[in-house]
């Protein structure tokens, strides 16, 4: 049995403002994944913006997840301080890591990549035509995954630079870099722009939520709750139902959790 830790990255003034919209949390989205995927595990939640990590639950863990936000900053801001710190100690301990959006974000800054508001506005619903780089279509986290896809997507910030040493493993025409890895220095990360934690509905139920970032989109959620069931919608977002099953959209994190 593997214990793994899932990072919530969001504060807790707006978990609460979005539990009031029956909102799943991004570090839940994590957890039923990863259930979905290997029940057997431990699976615990820790809250940076609140309270300090101990020492001793990071370094008795096997890898860690950094989920994905609907802060109104980015990750190289101030207020993320306590995200960045807390990254910053999972790298010094060498723990295998994965990140979602947010949280991919916040690997490439700390690595010395570049972050900026994407030149194509937001991606909202799914990062559709992401295609496999070569390194991509033969690296283990993409492992099961076809040359070209669509994932459950939802930001604004992208990584407009990689870190020198990272490998570029997926693209797509809204943003140069919807996944790397990075394994260099004792550091052990692979990341996502998209959601492989969430499903369509869940980024529907996200634009539910009023006075987020993401509040302008309602027009896509009768379609992103319809897709898992309606070819003719999914058709729209580039996809099908059958490549947004849970046995498809989680590929990522099975294969890390195989990787742990």
């Amino acid at each position: 049995m593997k214990k793994v830790i899932i990072v919530e990255s969001n504060t807790q003034d707006l978990l609460d403002h979005a539990r009031e919209y029956g909102l799943v949390s991004p570090a839940d989205c994590y957890i039923r994944s990863f259930m979905y995927c290997e029940p057997d595990n431990e699976y615990i939640t820790v809250f940076p913006y609140e309270k300090d990590i101990d020492e001793k639950l990071l370094s008795g863990c096997d890898g860690i997840a950094f989920s994905g936000a609907n802060v109104a900053w980015s990750v190289d801001a101030v207020e993320a301080k306590p995200l960045r710190d807390l990254m910053e100690r999972v790298f010094d301990l060498g723990l295998p890591t994965i990140g979602s959006c947010n949280g991919m974000q916040l690997a490439a800054s700390l690595l010395g990549g570049k972050l900026v508001a994407s030149a194509n506005g937001f991606e909202i619903g799914l990062a559709t035509n992401i295609q496999l780089t070569t390194v991509g279509a033969t690296h283990p986290m993409m492992e099961g995954r076809q040359v070209s896809y669509a994932a459950a997507a939802i930001h604004r910030d992208e990584v407009q630079t990689l870190p020198e040493g990272a490998l570029l493993l997926a693209e797509n025409a809204h943003s140069k870099v919807q996944a790397f890895a990075y394994q260099e220095q004792g550091v052990d990360f692979w990341g996502t722009q998209y959601h492989p934690e969430m499903r369509p509905r869940d980024v529907a139920d996200t634009l539910r939520v009023k006075n987020g970032i993401f509040s302008e989109s309602t027009e896509l959620i009768s379609d992103l709750s319809a897709l898992a069931d309606s070819p003719t919608v999914a058709e729209k977002f580039g996809t099908t139902p059958q490549a947004q099953t849970d046995a498809q959209r989680t590929l990522e994190l099975r294969n890390w959790l195989r990787h742990l």
